[in-house]
């Protein structure tokens, strides 16, 4: 097996697990696009699928429908901003 091969294969596994976990995992890019979610993330979304999730750019929101994974994004960035500029 070609290194690329064992790369490739060992990101479907991981990425199999992540997505049969039993809490929601989910990522999104600079601009708060939702790129990645897992199974549990799209069911407490609201979705039947990931796909659905991902197309709908679909959000957890709190009782009060605010958008929790957007908000713990937001706060994610803006940590990573700060360390960033105290370290250079």
């Amino acid at each position: 097996m070609h290194k690329s091969e064992k790369m490739e294969e060992k990101y479907w596994v991981q990425r199999d697990m992540a997505d049969n976990l039993p809490v929601a995992m989910w990522a999104h890019d600079n601009d708060l696009n939702l790129v990645y979610c897992n199974k549990k993330y799209a069911e407490f979304a609201g979705c039947k699928s990931k796909d659905e999730a991902m197309q709908k750019q679909a959000e957890i929101c709190d009782t009060k429908g605010v958008a929790l994974s957007k908000k713990m994004a937001t706060k994610a960035f803006a940590n990573q901003k700060s360390c960033s500029t105290k370290s250079g």
